[in-house]
Parts: C-alpha cells; structure tokens; sequence
C-alpha cells in the first residue's frame, strides 16, 4: 500500500473525502458537542475488538469461584480500559 496521496487543485470533492477520512477507515473516535453542551463519543466497534484483545492476551492470576467461573484481577483490565479512553479523550 502507498503512503502517497496525490490531490488535485483545485481540490474535488473526491480528494475532500481522502483528506477528511469520510469512510471512517482510519478514524477510531469522534466526538462531538449537541446545543445543549453535551459532550457525546462515538468509537469505531473494531477499537472495542483491540481493548478486548488486549485483555485476552493477558497472563493474570486467577482464582475459582464457587460456581466455577474464573475470576481475574480487575485492576489490570481497568488499567486497559483507562489507557484506550485516555487516547480517546486526548482529543478534547
């Protein structure tokens, strides 16, 4: 795949939606404020698919319940979920 993007001037809508990433192909978060002031996210499902990877491919200790499902250590998957939305939220 190229890393070149070559534009034409004056600029067509076509080379707009290259520029502005109108498929959404590389934009994982998008945020926006409503009239009111409220501040509303939106992100991609695949970000959520890399955050659940993630803590899949850890190695935490574990422990047995009574109902023999396996517990895990929170704070490691916190410290996931807090590192994604730190990114996220870096555009603000």
């Amino acid at each position: 795949m190229s890393n070149t993007l070559t534009l034409n001037n004056p600029l067509s809508e076509s080379d707009w939606d290259k520029i502005s990433d109108v498929e959404l192909e590389k934009t994982e978060h998008i945020w926006f404020k409503t009239p009111s002031g409220k501040r509303v996210d939106f992100i991609k499902g695949d970000v959520l698919d890399k955050i659940r990877a993630e803590i899949e491919g850890l190695h935490l200790i574990g422990y047995a319940t009574a109902d023999g499902k396996r517990e895990i250590a929170n704070r490691a998957v916190l410290q996931i979920i807090d590192k994604h939305i730190a990114v996220i939220r870096g555009g603000e």
